[in-house]
């Protein structure tokens, strides 16, 4: 009886994981390789604008203005990628005219501030919003 017992507390420690389908699958382990990008300070996948964007973007418009000497009557968050690090750096494609478009660096620090990390001005709808190093 006792060797019943601990055959299935054995069991219930034993995990077999059980198929569903190779798009299940698929799909879980591109967001596995997602994750673990995100854990190991990689790029996430790219977002639609969302109002946590938006915020962010908005933080550093005076500092952006202040240092393109330019201001902008338009500033739309319309994509977003994200990096863990100590903090969150976020890459942001941000229409400032109708066929104008900025992609921004923000540093989001552990207590919510920001601060703008760097900049690529001339940008279009299509340019893809990938990694970019902080300017000076």
């Amino acid at each position: 009886r006792a060797a019943s017992q601990s055959a299935r507390v054995l069991q219930s420690l034993i995990y077999i994981p059980t198929l569903g389908g190779a798009d299940r699958a698929s799909k879980e382990n591109r967001m596995a390789d997602q994750q673990e990008a995100q854990r190991l300070g990689g790029l996430g996948p790219v977002h639609e604008g969302n109002p946590e964007a938006q915020g962010v973007a908005d933080k550093v418009r005076g500092v952006l203005e202040e240092q393109t000497k330019k201001r902008f009557g338009q500033f739309k968050a319309l994509q977003y990628r994200t990096q863990v690090v100590n903090g969150v750096n976020y890459f942001i494609k941000v229409q400032v005219a109708e066929n104008e478009f900025i992609h921004l660096r923000v540093y989001q620090k552990m207590d919510q501030s920001c601060e703008l990390s760097g900049y690529q001005l001339g940008k279009s709808l299509e340019d893809t919003l990938d990694y970019f190093g902080m300017s000076k």
